[in-house]
């Protein structure tokens, strides 16, 4: 984890919760010397991850810089898929890619099937690579992208606690929680990139 993107929350002296990037020796609500809390500092969970850090997985990452610094609820997503070796598969523009690691260092990585998958998860992986759909020149930004790659994987896996039907159920399931609980992290963090410290209204 990037030691600049640590988030610590407490509370002193009411119900209102202190971010900082370090826990001061003074509360910023009272004043007064830090001596006890209402709450001790804890860090918060940091919900990004290094893509071959986190094998057997479905991953996402803003098309255009990184969650922490660049993301915008409007932004483009681009997904890909973590093999059992930790290397990325993801379809784009030049056709398939496969280990692209500088561009998934902060990443948002989804688990889908339990670790006795792992052998069919890679089977299905390279079948689904084989397939000469994933060229450079079928590329659709709109009709074949990374998305319709992935939810390719994912249909052929056949594993029955995955039920969608569509782009938009898949996004209703998994990727729009994840991202909700992401943007928390990252207001929080993008106000204290400028300041000591955040106080929860």
């Amino acid at each position: 984890m990037d030691s600049e993107a640590c988030v610590i929350c407490f509370k002193h002296c009411c119900s209102r919760a202190i971010f900082c990037k370090q826990v001061p020796d003074d509360c910023p609500l009272c004043n007064s010397a830090i001596a006890d809390y209402e709450l001790e500092p804890f860090r918060l969970p940091y919900p990004f991850t290094k893509a071959k850090e986190s094998p057997v997985t479905v991953v996402i990452r803003p098309s255009i810089g990184n969650f922490l610094n660049d993301y915008n609820v409007t932004d483009d997503l681009h997904i890909g898929i973590v093999d059992s070796e930790g290397f990325v598969w993801e379809f784009d523009t030049p056709g398939l890619i496969k280990d692209d690691f500088l561009n998934w260092e902060n990443c948002l990585a989804f688990k889908i099937v339990p670790q006795s998958w792992t052998d069919h998860w890679d089977q299905i992986l390279r079948r689904t690579c084989n397939n000469r759909k994933w060229s450079s020149i079928n590329y659709r930004e709109d009709t074949l992208n990374c998305f319709d790659f992935v939810l390719e994987f994912l249909k052929a896996l056949k594993f029955e606690d995955l039920v969608f039907f569509s782009k938009e159920e898949f996004c209703q399931q998994f990727i729009i929680p994840k991202i909700q609980d992401a943007l928390k992290f990252i207001t929080i963090y993008r106000k204290l990139r400028d300041a000591d410290y955040f106080v929860a209204s």
